[in-house]
């Protein structure tokens, strides 16, 4: 892979913490499901964005088609303190890389789609921060 010119921030809070406003419709098992879904719809999406590197923050095993692997990183939260310091956690290893811009995605957006992701990165390059 070339070098990746966008850091894809992905951060994953704990699936059983998710989506709790769901808990009075939807199970535990049916909430953590729904998150995964989620995530693999998600992960569909990004690894088809070229020039980027995945990067998910999160304490949950991910289970990475082994095409996507090698655009992928998986740091290990420790505790679940939100979403900021996970974004935190991408940030030294995105300066140590070189990369030109970064991109936080959340994984509950599921009508968001690959144009609207490249869009938003084409955008941003119009901004010198």
């Amino acid at each position: 892979m070339e070098d990746p010119k966008t850091a894809i921030i992905i951060p994953i809070k704990s699936f059983k913490k998710s989506k709790t406003r769901l808990s009075r419709y939807l199970t535990l098992e049916q909430r953590i499901g729904l998150c995964r879904h989620f995530v693999n719809d998600l992960v569909k999406k990004v690894s088809k964005i070229e020039g980027c590197q995945i990067i998910f923050i999160t304490n949950e095993f991910i289970n990475l088609p082994d095409n996507i692997r090698d655009k992928s990183l998986i740091i290990n939260e420790g505790k679940n303190l939100g979403v900021n310091s996970a974004i935190a956690l991408a940030d030294p290893y995105i300066i140590e890389n070189g990369f030109e811009s970064s991109l936080v995605v959340p994984i509950d957006i599921p009508l968001f789609n690959l144009s609207q992701i490249n869009e938003i990165i084409r955008y941003s390059k119009s901004f010198d921060e």
